[in-house]
């Protein structure tokens, strides 16, 4: 099965929250609605550079490093006057980036590198979370830790993943006919009431929301079993790169001060996406929950670690599940990783 370029969407495909977030995602990527649907700090104003970056998801805990640099006035410090374009179903990231649109976005490894080898001059500039929030999840009294484990069982995956898949089982010698796949539909009680066998999806978000249930949940990270999908992948045009520099390089020292702050206080983020920078209708219990599950990704090594550090390993390893599924790729990671910004702010 080829891969090919995933739909829009957060990253395991479908959440607890987006049933009653779908009608505010209409408004999504548009300047209608502040702070709903278009972050800045400040308003624009006069001597002050403006970047905008455009979401690929919606404004949930997942960005909340984002919201407290606007917070803590991080770009002010800088010089910037940011604004942020809150993404949703339908919206392509890599898409507006490309357009001219947005100076900035967000997607997966595998997504930036399928599209630059469409001819779209995009780089990866940085990552947010070192490492997959995504996991297979079953449960604890019946549990599922490997391809092999799958062999006639009835797996939920989204199906802007389910290419890999078919590539992971490739490698693992698994034959994809001895496993029932079915679409992860809208909430992930499929798997406690019985309906799947295991659930594939964002161990940060449905992982933990059937915990909150008092669901005993067996969580496998999806790293440990080949996929690579490194969550919000920052990029850039190389034009932005090459004409915008000085500007791009105070974004990423401000923006990764603010993710830094994050993962020192997760409840901080928390309260700022319920209470001000979020998606109407977020529970703070529940976001913060979530918040306290991402530090260990944000900062792998503690205080020892980089915000917003990109590994090129992460995107050697993406070309090759690519190649493995059918996309033509003929570049290496070199040609699409830029750690030039990351290594100007920790010089």
């Amino acid at each position: 099965m080829a891969v090919k370029e995933f739909p829009s969407q957060s990253p395991s495909g479908v959440t607890t929250r987006r049933n009653f977030l779908k009608a505010g995602s209409a408004l999504a990527g548009t300047a209608l609605v502040a702070p709903s649907a278009l972050l800045s700090a400040p308003a624009i104003a006069s001597g002050l550079d403006q970047i905008t970056v455009q979401m690929n998801w919606l404004k949930l805990v997942q960005y909340a490093g984002h919201f407290v640099a606007l917070e803590r006035g991080f770009f002010r410090d800088e010089k910037l006057d940011v604004v942020y374009k809150a993404g949703g179903p339908g919206v392509d990231s890599i898409a507006l980036v490309a357009a001219g649109q947005a100076d900035i976005g967000d997607r997966d490894p595998m997504n930036v590198a399928l599209a630059r080898s469409k001819g779209m001059p995009v780089r990866a500039i940085g990552c947010v979370y070192q490492g997959s929030l995504s996991g297979m999840m079953s449960l604890k009294s019946k549990p599922i830790r490997s391809f092999q484990d799958m062999r006639g069982k009835t797996i939920a995956v989204g199906a802007q993943r389910r290419a890999v898949v078919m590539t992971l089982l490739k490698r693992a010698k698994v034959d994809p006919s001895t496993i029932n796949f079915v679409p992860t539909g809208g909430d992930p009680a499929v798997l406690a009431t019985g309906q799947v066998d295991a659930y594939m999806g964002l161990a940060t978000n449905e992982g933990l929301s059937l915990q909150l249930r008092g669901i005993d949940v067996e969580v496998v990270s999806m790293a440990d079993l080949g996929d690579v999908d490194a969550s919000m992948t920052l990029f850039a045009t190389e034009q932005t790169l090459a004409t915008r520099r000085d500007v791009m390089t105070r974004w990423m020292r401000a923006v990764s001060k603010g993710w830094a702050a994050f993962a020192a206080n997760p409840e901080e983020g928390a309260r700022l996406t319920v209470q001000k920078y979020g998606q109407p209708g977020l529970d703070l219990v529940r976001e913060t929950a979530e918040a306290k599950l991402y530090p260990k990704f944000i900062l792998p090594k503690g205080t020892g670690s980089k915000a917003l550090w990109l590994d090129r390993k992460v995107f050697d390893d993406a070309i090759e599940l690519a190649r493995e599924g059918g996309a033509n790729i003929r570049f290496t990671a070199d040609e699409i990783v830029d750690q030039s910004l990351l290594k100007s702010i920790y010089a």
